[in-house]
Formats: C-alpha cells, sequence, structure tokens
C-alpha cells in the first residue's frame, strides 16, 4: 500500500516496546496491551470499548499528556469531536497527538481509524501506534501496530491545547 510503512516492534523491558527500522531504535512507546489492560482497572475516564483503536488511542493520549478524550463516537467522527471539546484539529501533526483517518483512507475500515503520532519523520510522514488495525500489516484485535501514515486529504491530527 502505498504511503504506509510498518516498523518491527520488540519488547525487551516489560512496559516498553522499542520501534526500529532496519535494526535502528527510532522510537520508545513506554505501552504494551497488557500494560493497556492492566491499567483499565483504574482508568475510568477512558470510555471506549475494549479492543478497540479508539481506547487505544484515549489511553495512549492519556498517557502521554494527562489529558483524556472527553468526547465519544467512532474513530471517523473523532475531528468534529474533538472541535466541539475545544481541541485543535489540523491537518498538520504535532507530538503528541491523535491521527484521525476517514474510512478508506490509507487502508482505514469502513468506521475510521485513530492512533497516536509517536514521532515525525523527516518526509513528513508520521509513526504511530494503534490498536485494531487490519489494513496492511495490521496486528488486529486488541494488538498493537506501528504503522506509518502520510498526512493528506481524509487525514487530521487533534490534540488537547
Amino acid at each position: 500500500m502505498a504511503g504506509i510503512a510498518v516498523y518491527a516492534a520488540y519488547q525487551s523491558t516489560p512496559g516498553v516496546v522499542y520501534l526500529t527500522k532496519t535494526n535502528t531504535k527510532i522510537a520508545r512507546v513506554y505501552v504494551t496491551p497488557s500494560s493497556v489492560a492492566q491499567q483499565d482497572a483504574t482508568a475510568t475516564n477512558d470510555h471506549f470499548t475494549f479492543g478497540q483503536c479508539t481506547y487505544y488511542a484515549s489511553m495512549r493520549y492519556h498517557q502521554l499528556s494527562g489529558q483524556w478524550v472527553p468526547w465519544s463516537g467512532k474513530a471517523y467522527q473523532w475531528a468534529y469531536g474533538a472541535r466541539q471539546f475545544g481541541w485543535v484539529v489540523s491537518s498538520k501533526p504535532r507530538t503528541p497527538s491523535i491521527i484521525v483517518l476517514q474510512p478508506g483512507v490509507q487502508g482505514a475500515g469502513w468506521l475510521g481509524q485513530v492512533a497516536i503520532v509517536e514521532s515525525i519523520n523527516p518526509d513528513g510522514s508520521v509513526l504511530t501506534s494503534g490498536w485494531n488495525w487490519y489494513g496492511t500489516y495490521g496486528g488486529g484485535w486488541a494488538r498493537l501496530s506501528v504503522v506509518t501514515f502520510r498526512p493528506g486529504s481524509g487525514v487530521s491530527f487533534v490534540w488537547h491545547p
């Protein structure tokens, strides 16, 4: 699929996933599916369904920023929800932010897809972590997928101001 690349993810320390490209560490993600699940017992503000991309994005964004996603809805509705709650919605990425892919864009399913921007690559593409990705190289339900997306039509980035 054009514009999408995947990076290997490996765990060498509990709770730390290293994202690599050709054996070079490019980012560290301090979350694994099991650590997200463990936090669920005390995380009353993540009101999304466990296993879905929305659940992971809300939880991981809170880990990075201290802010919970306050709206509800399917992935394709997140840019609208973000605006309603006064969050920034932009066509330009930043870290940390949440990427929102509309249905069918860069392999997103019919409900869209959300993921966390972990880093911005020199070419402007973004390295993301997320759950429930069934596109190219996807891990599936409640499994971590690390995918690179490109800004463009049908792609938004949202963050708390």
